[in-house]
């Protein structure tokens, strides 16, 4: 979610790994050793010492937008056993010591017990999500937008220490989702410059901050530690910084909704996207296109045409060749991970569906066209968001109405679809709140998924906006405007509904998908690629 919400974001220049210590090579390549002695953490420099011991933008009401906008290891070395024995004995002896930029970069929990994601990547079977031994990857979790400033321990982005316990943010988040059932995620893969902490993750057009990109392998080799995977949106409609607004500037003169048609704007974008995909974990040794802690890729946040008001079909023709574009690039760099969208999912003006958008008669004219943004074989599965209160449409038969329609246009498509954000604004702090104006979404919601899962429909999960850490008996940081849809761990929301959802999906794990066999082919349609558990990732976990 984002838009005016998300619409302020930046990065401190320190590394998140400041390590002055010795590290071990091989032609070249760091040797990350992956058994670490207690008191440690495994970074891009080797073990390094550690010593012991989020707000969000405030709601607003712009009057001017249709459809109100959202405030918001070691690799395997090419060598004999006997030399790559001798070689981690030599590294283990090695005296390391560090001075870390944040306490909250401790040895991080490994989340034991917790409910576990597959191991390798994940593909659409005729509608299904499998994982590579065919059994069927059914699971339940929520948003965190800021990962990438939670990982650097930016203030302004993590709750107290004393709740942490000195754990990294991101660490602390995983384990708690797990700890509940959840073991999907969806992050956004950029930087955030809100409140002059941190940065953008391009600076510049070519121009990286590498102090975030490292947060950024952080996050993947936490959530490959944890278990869990990840869905990152590369990039977003609303910020004014590190979005699609940046790319408009620089490659269109500021020209948004020409942003989606123009062949310079395509290339800049596609060039980032490469460099994202490329880039090479400096803690796992891992390039992100082949780490399995990926779940899939949106191609951007919530596209559309302009940022409020009527847009005409030329604008809409260029988000979907935007689209295709995008997703055709995508996929020849990276054949492992799926590829959708990240779309409100709105019908265009002439779907047969259409009747299944917010009121009003704005969303048809947004540019986006849900039914073929999803069309291209490039594009594994569907996307919709739901959003009652930015909408204006509060009552349950709208979100019946939105489920039922996108459900049965993704059937028609063959694809699974997810409900990768959905949440509900409160107008106050309080439990009588969440009971009233809350939780009754969530369980209407929850619902609609386990009987879709039960009966074989398209819609095989949902994500809710946001999970928001806070001590017990703390007040929203900056009241209630500052964070209308967090969701808090104490939260009668979180151990009622979505307690009891992530305990339905638990127990339905497991099942074997009809017709599915492990093979040879990529696909969403065919069998299953096996994939092998990539170098360097689980050697000495």
């Amino acid at each position: 979610m984002t838009s005016s919400q998300a619409s302020q974001q930046g990065i401190t220049d320190a590394s998140v790994f400041q390590a002055g210590g010795k590290h071990c090579s091989c032609s070249g390549r760091n040797v990350l050793i992956r058994t670490r002695p207690p008191g440690t953490v495994a970074t891009s420099e080797g073990l390094v010492e550690v010593e012991g011991s989020n707000s969000e933008e405030a709601a607003t009401d712009h009057s001017d937008c249709i459809g109100p906008s959202k405030v918001e290891q070691r690799p395997v070395l090419n060598m004999t056993a006997a030399w790559v024995t001798v070689f981690a004995a030599v590294c283990l002896s090695l005296t390391v010591s560090a001075q870390p930029i944040s306490s909250s970069l401790s040895s991080p929990s490994s989340g034991g017990g917790n409910l576990k994601a597959p191991s390798g990547f994940i593909k659409n079977y005729n509608g299904k999500f499998v994982a590579d031994d065919c059994t069927e990857f059914i699971f339940t979790g929520f948003d965190s937008w800021r990962l990438l400033e939670g990982a650097q321990g930016l203030g302004n982005a993590i709750p107290p220490q004393s709740l942490l316990n000195n754990q990294n943010f991101v660490d602390y988040l995983f384990n708690l989702g797990t700890s509940k059932g959840m073991t999907v995620f969806r992050m956004f893969g950029f930087g955030d410059t809100q409140d002059n902490q941190g940065g953008a993750l391009e600076t510049s057009p070519g121009q990286y901050n590498e102090s975030v990109f490292k947060s950024f392998d952080y996050v993947l080799d936490a959530a490959a530690r944890h278990n869990v995977k990840l869905i990152i949106a590369l990039s977003d409609n609303w910020k004014p910084t590190d979005g699609i607004q940046t790319y408009a500037k620089a490659c269109n003169g500021g020209n948004f909704a020409g942003f989606w048609s123009s062949p310079s704007c395509l290339k800049m974008y596609q060039d980032h996207v490469g460099t994202v995909l490329n880039r090479v974990n400096s803690i796992n040794g891992l390039a992100y296109k082949s780490d399995p802690a990926v779940f899939s890729w949106n191609i951007v946040n919530e596209p559309r045409c302009a940022l409020s008001g009527d847009t005409d079909d030329s604008c809409k023709a260029g988000i979907q060749g935007f689209i295709d574009s995008m997703a055709t690039f995508i996929k020849g760099i990276d054949k492992n991970h799926m590829v959708t969208v990240g779309e409100e999912g709105f019908f265009a003006q002439g779907d047969p569906a259409i009747a299944g958008n917010p009121s009003g008669g704005w969303a048809g004219k947004t540019g986006q066209d849900f039914r073929n943004n999803h069309m291209s074989k490039n594009i594994d599965f569907a996307t919709i968001h739901l959003w009652p209160d930015n909408w204006k449409d509060f009552d349950g038969g709208f979100i019946n109405n939105w489920l039922t329609s996108h459900s049965q246009v993704a059937s028609q498509l063959g694809k699974p679809l997810i409900l990768e954000e959905f949440g509900r604004e409160l107008d106050s702090d309080s439990d009588s709140a969440r009971s009233t104006e809350r939780n009754p979404t969530f369980t209407q919601v929850y619902n609609f998924v386990q009987n879709s899962i039960t009966t074989g429909g398209a819609l095989r999960a949902a994500m809710f906006w946001e999970m928001y850490i806070r001590p017990q008996g703390a007040q929203i940081e900056g009241g209630i405007t500052s964070r209308p849809y967090g969701v808090s761990q104490w939260d009668s929301t979180f151990t009622g509904p979505t307690q009891d959802h992530a305990n339905w999906i638990k127990s339905h794990q497991g099942q074997k998908v009809p017709g599915c066999t492990p093979g040879t082919q990529n696909g969403g349609s065919g069998t299953v690629q096996q994939q092998s558990t990539p170098a360097g990732r689980r050697m000495f976990s």
